[in-house]
């Protein structure tokens, strides 16, 4: 039988790894209270995200958890599910573990995160928002047979020629109008804080290097 094409795999294995994740580590939140989805990264260059009540059913609010699709096949989204139900176990708990723009990660991130199997290092002006996959992380998803396989199909960046090109996007900020231009490797680790001292943003238009 061929291999089935499209993201409903990637759906199906991804909430198997979340339901198998809430077990293992002993989490408080019902799997049921998660949607999983693939969409695209958009303007916010991240992995994936965490989105608290944003899915709604008569009286019942359900959370969102994210993967995006263009790094599908390229980053490990074992360790991004893992980062993400950080997010959902502690909003579940009434633990605050963002500002109020849900970008600078503070220590109850850290926490939860770690608990999970992940390790957390600074990402600038993101506060603990790095993580990587820790051994105990490795061995819960080796352990469930996570299949990484199944992710090989991602959705290609917008480019005018359709080839892959290095650029060089325009982040502003919001407050004085300092721009620099940096390339999405260092946005995807974290947004850049202008001199003035307020996080700056991508602007959303790139430019050719």
């Amino acid at each position: 039988m061929n291999k089935e094409i499209g993201i409903s795999p990637v759906v199906a294995e991804g909430n198997r790894v979340l339901s198998e994740a809430i077990k293992h580590f002993g989490l408080s939140i019902p799997p049921e209270k998660i949607i999983l989805t693939v969409q695209s990264k958009g303007r916010k260059n991240a992995l994936g995200w965490f989105w608290s009540d944003s899915w709604k059913l008569k009286k019942a609010s359900y959370h969102e958890i994210n993967l995006s699709a263009e790094h599908l096949a390229e980053h490990n989204m074992g360790e991004t599910l893992l980062h993400e139900l950080a997010h959902a176990e502690n909003c579940h708990q009434g633990i605050q573990d963002c500002d109020k723009s849900g970008r600078r990660h503070n220590k109850k991130f850290k926490t939860m995160a770690e608990k999970l199997g992940l390790t957390v290092e600074k990402a600038g002006s993101l506060g603990w928002a790095y993580t990587d996959l820790a051994e105990p992380g490795k061995q819960f998803l080796e352990g469930i047979k996570f299949d990484r396989s199944i992710f090989e199909m991602f959705r290609k960046g917008a480019s005018k020629s359709g080839k892959q090109s290095t650029r060089l996007l325009k982040c502003e900020c919001p407050d004085c109008g300092y721009v620099v231009r940096t390339t999405q490797k260092w946005l995807d680790i974290g947004v850049p804080t202008c001199p003035c001292g307020t996080e700056m943003e991508a602007a959303g238009n790139e430019e050719e290097n």
